[in-house]
């Protein structure tokens, strides 16, 4: 399964970044821990991938399991 994140507006870097995982997918993590507070904070997170340019009407395509999250500027 797969995600779509369209971005109308696309991405200047003034709205927040979009942060991904790679590999995250196969992971098993445990649905009580705070996984998107400890790891998508305002510190890189080794390894992850920051999107923060894209140009109007982009759609990023994703696993549905991959970690992502939004990272606030």
């Amino acid at each position: 399964m797969v995600q779509c994140f369209v971005y109308p507006n696309g991405l200047d870097g003034q709205v927040g970044d979009l942060v991904l995982l790679p590999r995250s997918h196969t992971a098993i993590i445990d649905r009580g821990r705070d996984v998107f507070g400890g790891l998508f904070g305002a510190e890189p997170l080794p390894g992850s991938i920051t999107i923060s340019q894209l140009p109007s009407s982009s759609v990023v395509i994703v696993h549905s399991g991959l970690l992502h999250g939004r990272r606030a500027k």
